[in-house]
């Protein structure tokens, strides 16, 4: 059982971690790489397919985050669920 808690608990922490690399570095910074990709696109420097990828990269990392996010949340409800609370 102290086992079983104990990854639990890693598990939690590494999520924390995770949400918090993407939401304040990751997506940003993807954001910022998107927008400079429209502008690009719109002065005929970059292809279309260059847009598109850029806008795709923002979608998989937003989607990435979302999972770490409802992990977090069941690792959470896990610890919760073993303390008895």
């Amino acid at each position: 059982m102290f086992e079983k808690a104990q990854k639990i608990l890693f598990e939690y922490d590494d999520s924390g971690r995770k949400i918090q690399l993407y939401r304040d570095i990751v997506l940003p910074k993807t954001k910022e790489l998107l927008s400079a990709s429209e502008s690009s696109y719109q002065a005929g420097n970059m292809d279309f397919l260059g847009l598109i990828d850029a806008n795709r990269k923002l979608l998989e990392y937003q989607l990435f985050y979302h999972r770490v996010c409802a992990d977090n949340a069941q690792r959470q409800a896990e610890l919760e669920m073993l303390c008895g609370m």
